[in-house]
């Protein structure tokens, strides 16, 4: 199934809802606002007629300086969210260390 991407202003509030259905993101600070991994989501509909995926992330998008806002990125492609998992994990790992 195709990647879906999408630009969003209320990840915050997603995040939160997924999180009291009982879903647990993995969580990585982010510069503005929080990055979300979630992982097993093929059961969750979202009512907008988004094909669930097995992988959801709620993302940092960077605007500006002091501005950000989410993009909603959904896949079934393990070695992509691993491999952003891992990447969103190295950047912070960087700002905690420099």
């Amino acid at each position: 199934m195709i990647d879906y991407k999408k630009e969003i202003d209320n990840g915050q509030e997603l995040a939160n809802k997924l999180m009291d259905l009982g879903c647990e993101p993995k969580y990585v600070e982010g510069s503005l606002q929080d990055n979300y991994f979630f992982e097993d989501m093929q059961k969750i509909r979202f009512t907008n007629g988004i094909k669930p995926r097995k992988y959801v992330m709620i993302l940092e998008n960077h605007l500006n300086t002091w501005s950000s806002n989410h993009v909603l990125f959904l896949t079934d492609n393990e070695k992509t969210y691993t491999k952003l998992l891992k990447e969103y994990q190295g950047n912070y790992e960087k700002l905690v260390n420099a």
